[in-house]
């Protein structure tokens, strides 16, 4: 490599290195631009998005849950890298993000104190001005100095009194919710010394081709499926980079001279890889070069496999699916499971991160209890359910489209009818379920909690049984009514505070709860005391 004489180089003398690119460039109305490489003789279209920070999130909670922040173990920032990872699997997008310690950040970082504190908070504050009103009523009364003054002087002091006490009390209590906040706003402080201002650019290209105007379509549909891919996967809102400082001066990443700096990766996992021998060779060759492989770990596998008593055949039995042998290395046994419905009035829940198939297993058992003449109900928020139901007894209550009021007033209407007509069902001798209510998602009616509680609580003597669904199984289980629910099914999940909770339900099996996070779609753990003592996986039958 020849060294650059800066010393002695004039600007006169700078002319003469000065690039004139073999490309013409074309910045169109609508932020598109169009590049001819005239020594290969082809078109390209290339556009930028990027996301507008005080605008691009449109759904809160996809954001939270796979982009930004959890709460859960103070706070964390760690989408970036998780979304360029998921992106940047398309071969013409280009994923760049930029971050800085810049002061003068965009972003706004508004502490949040939680409903029920917040709650407390005032409730404690609006019973302390009660209180001080009626002190100061009595106090008024004491110098009064009507007729009965003196007969009256002993009970009107011993009244002032005790409003003095609750006074006292609940100034207490709300000192301690003060610190509970104060604790929980403690993270927010501590986040002005880590905080960057951060930026994710899509450059998205169209093929090198022949014709101009097809290079302007392809751009055009790249753009489209970028927006698509950010919005539903990630809910994030993107749009195109009006500037075109920030665009025209892009590279295509599949011009020739790009190619000779291209390794070789794998674009995402794949199964039961096959290469031939040549591929091998070479694959082995780079990754040794490359990376250290790591060694094969034997994994110890806590799991058990239950007896033939799960694979009894009964009258009023559905067909779950067969017992997993091995969760890691996906083995699945002869044995199938056939579970007692009329266990269902002691109620279950089906927990699980999302997308794990919690609402089609619901589904299915629904469909299945069906089948014995059962009725079922189900409440459902986004019309899964709806698109799963096939019997005629099967009937649901689609909520999709309403805002919050209108669904919680809806369902309360529907439990109440519910609780009115089982509340003169007879008791049955033994379990027998007559009627089953679905509930997706019980949360999203938080108002409607103590309705649904009753019915948990206190329907399953006659007939009648509760299925929750959620991926919020900590807040559920932790309603008194979760300790009327005798059955459990698990499905995959990630977050610590599910595994932990768990670890809770199942003592003293708390062990085979640390498979839970292995899980492939279709698989669950099942937990039911009552069907059969300990718990055990299962791969649940495809509908």
């Amino acid at each position: 490599m020849n060294e650059f004489d800066i010393e002695n180089t004039t600007f006169d003398d700078l002319q003469k290195f000065k690039v004139i690119l073999n490309i013409d460039v074309y910045w169109l109305p609508d932020n598109i631009c169009l590049q001819y490489y005239r020594d290969i003789e082809k078109w390209v279209g290339l556009a930028a998005l990027s996301a507008n920070p005080k605008k691009a999130i449109v759904d809160q909670e996809v954001w939270e849950e796979k982009i930004g922040r959890k709460f859960d173990k103070g706070i964390q920032w760690y989408g970036a890298t998780k979304l360029m990872d998921h992106l940047s699997r398309e071969s013409l997008l280009v994923v760049v993000y930029i971050h800085s310690n810049l002061k003068n950040i965009v972003f706004k970082v508004l502490p949040d104190i939680p409903a029920k504190l917040a709650g407390k908070l005032g409730a404690f504050e609006q019973l302390i001005k009660k209180h001080e009103a009626k002190r100061h009523h009595w106090a008024s009364l004491g110098k009064w100095n009507g007729p009965w003054h003196f007969q009256g002087q002993s009970f009107i002091g011993k009244a002032e009194k005790e409003e003095e006490d609750y006074i006292l009390k609940w100034e207490r209590r709300r000192e301690e919710v003060t610190r509970e906040i104060e604790n929980h706003l403690r993270a927010y402080f501590l986040l002005k010394n880590d905080l960057n201002a951060a930026g994710l650019f899509f450059y998205v290209f169209s093929d090198p081709v022949d014709d101009w105007k097809i290079a302007y379509r392809g751009v055009k549909g790249a753009i489209k499926a970028a927006k698509l891919s950010t919005r539903f996967t990630f809910g994030i809102k993107v749009e195109e980079v009006t500037e075109k400082e920030l665009v025209i001066n892009l590279i295509h990443p599949l011009l020739p001279v790009v190619r000779q700096y291209l390794g070789l990766s794998l674009m995402r996992e794949i199964r039961e890889f096959q290469p031939t021998r040549t591929e091998a060779i070479l694959l082995q060759g780079m990754m040794t070069r490359a990376i250290e492989i790591p060694k094969e770990q034997v994994i110890d596998e806590k799991i058990h496999i239950p007896n033939n008593r799960v694979s009894i055949k009964g009258e009023r039995k559905i067909l779950l699916g067969n017992v997993v042998k091995s969760v890691i290395n996906r083995e699945i046994a002869p044995t199938k499971v056939y579970f007692p419905i009329d266990i269902l009035t002691s109620s279950m829940i089906i927990a699980a991160h999302t997308r794990q198939g919690k609402s089609t297993l619901a589904g299915y058992i629904a469909n299945e209890v069906c089948k014995f003449n059962v009725r079922v109900i189900a409440i459902d928020p986004e019309g899964t359910l709806e698109r799963l139901k096939k019997s005629s007894n099967f009937s649901v209550i689609n909520l999709y489209g309403l805002d919050d009021e209108e669904r919680n007033e809806k369902v309360r209407e529907v439990l109440n009818r519910i609780y009115q007509e089982v509340r003169g069902w007879s008791e049955t001798e033994k379990e027998h379920l007559k009627q089953l209510l679905i509930i997706d998602e019980p949360l999203l009616f938080r108002k409607c909690m103590p309705d649904i509680e009753r019915i948990v609580t206190l329907l399953g003597k006659r007939g009648h049984g509760t299925i929750l669904i959620t991926q919020y199984l900590p807040l559920i289980t932790q309603r008194p009514a979760a300790r009327n629910v005798g059955s459990f099914i698990f499905l995959g999940t990630h977050e610590p505070n599910d595994l932990s909770r768990i670890q809770d339900i199942i003592k003293p099996y708390s062990k085979y709860a640390d498979l839970i996070p292995a899980l492939e779609r279709g698989m669950g753990m099942v937990y039911s005391p009552s069907f059969y003592p300990q718990p055990f996986f299962v791969r649940f039958k495809r509908t």
